[in-house]
């Protein structure tokens, strides 16, 4: 298991397990929630970390070859992906538990 502090938040994701790549079609070049929900394994965060939180939007966290990245997403609507932020794993690593 892996323990890191995301905004203040302390997220537990088990090991990754490698699976096999799925292809995704993207519609006008537009990523929903519904996509990304249906085919990437990911952590809910109840808060989006400080430099992306507004309340127009949601945040999941993915874990892929050590690199932890946010993904943003619009509240409303499709639920687009607005953005992905990569965050150093070791730069917010807390003690396990």
């Amino acid at each position: 298991m892996h323990s890191y502090i995301i905004a203040g938040v302390v997220v537990l994701l088990p090991h990754a397990t490698m699976a096999e790549p799925q292809l995704i079609e993207v519609e006008n070049g537009v990523f929903t929630y519904e996509m990304f929900e249906t085919s990437v394994p990911h952590a809910d965060l109840s808060e989006c970390p400080q430099t992306l939180v507004a309340e127009d939007r949601f945040c999941r966290l993915t874990l892929a070859e050590g690199n932890l990245t946010v993904w943003v997403f619009r509240n409303e609507g499709r639920q687009e992906l607005l953005a992905m932020q990569t965050v150093d794993p070791e730069a917010n690593a807390g003690p396990g538990p």
